[in-house]
C-alpha cells in the first residue's frame, strides 16, 4: 500500500492507494490478444497463451460459451510446433472467418502472418504451408 498527498490549493488530500493483481474475469489463467467470434448460437473466444519469457508462445486455444457467462475450455487448436511449418514460436493476435461452411484461422507468428483452416470453429486447423503474408525481402524482423 502507497500513500500519495496532493496540493491543491493549499490544501492536502491523502488516498491510500492499493495495488491488486487481477486475472482475466471470463478464463483462468494467462491468456493474451483474445478475439470473440460468434457461429450460430456460440460465441468462441480464440486466444494466445501469455506469460511465457521473450513472447515464446507456441499455441492457440479457443473456449466456446452459449450464454457468454460459462465457457467450455476447446483446449489447444493450433500449435505452431506440430501444426505449423512457417514457424515455430511468438504466436500473437489470432482472428477467424467463416465462409461457405470452412473456418478460416488466421494468426501472426514470428514475422509473418499465417491461414490455417478447418471444419469446425474449434478444428482440427491445417496449416495453408506457406506465409499468408510473408517478411519484405532483407528484414529480420
Amino acid at each position: 500500500m502507497h500513500s500519495v498527498a496532493l496540493a491543491e490549493n493549499k490544501a492536502t488530500q491523502k488516498w491510500t492507494v492499493k495495488a491488486q493483481e487481477m486475472g482475466s474475469p471470463v478464463l483462468p489463467g494467462f491468456n493474451a490478444d483474445p478475439n470473440i467470434a460468434v457461429f450460430g448460437d456460440t460465441y468462441y473466444i480464440y486466444a494466445t497463451t501469455d506469460g511465457i519469457a521473450g513472447w515464446g508462445s507456441t499455441t492457440f486455444s479457443a473456449w466456446s460459451s452459449k450464454d457468454l457467462v460459462t465457457w467450455k475450455n476447446e483446449g489447444v487448436i493450433l500449435d505452431l510446433g506440430p501444426d505449423v511449418s512457417l514457424a515455430d514460436s511468438r504466436a500473437w493476435a489470432p482472428t477467424i472467418a467463416e465462409k461457405n461452411g470452412k473456418y478460416y484461422f488466421y494468426f501472426c507468428t514470428d514475422t509473418n502472418i499465417g491461414a490455417a483452416v478447418a471444419d469446425s470453429p474449434t478444428g482440427p486447423f491445417t496449416d495453408s504451408g506457406a506465409p499468408w503474408s510473408p517478411r519484405p525481402p532483407g528484414r529480420d524482423r
